[in-house]
Formats: structure tokens, sequence, C-alpha cells
């Protein structure tokens, strides 16, 4: 998932593309940078931006740079 998610990155730069998953996936993607508690908080970069509790529809907004790191999420719902 992350190589297919970098493939795309690097295919749409400068671009904001929309990509829907479910729960699982996502929370795999956010493992990979992420500070994750079991049924608790989510910290990038040592700050919590969500608190865990999936909702239907959650949503997070990703920025990467033209290197496709990773630079902030925000959680949107």
């Amino acid at each position: 998932m992350l190589e297919g998610l970098n493939i795309l990155i690097h295919h749409n730069k400068g671009k904001k593309i929309a990509i829907i998953t479910h729960a699982t996936a996502i929370t795999f993607l956010l493992k990979k940078w992420c500070d994750i508690k079991y049924e608790s908080y989510y910290k990038f970069n040592n700050q919590v931006f969500f608190d865990g509790k999936w909702q239907y529809l959650q949503t997070f907004k990703l920025e990467f740079d033209d290197n496709n790191v990773l630079l902030k999420i925000t959680k949107i719902i």
C-alpha cells in the first residue's frame, strides 16, 4: 500500500488527490509514520491529531513534500 501511495503522489505532484479506504488500511499507513496507542491517541511529530475513536467517514488530510516525505496530518472529520 505504501508503494502504491508513493507512486500516486509522485505522478500527481502539486495536485490535490483524494484516496478512499477502510479504517484498517489507513491505520496500517498511519502506523508507518505515527506513534499509535491501541484504542487511544495517534501522534505525528509529537502532536496528537486523532483521539483513536473511529467514526463513519473519518477523514484525514496528509501533506507531503516533493520527495514524498509526510509533513503534516490533519483530522478533517
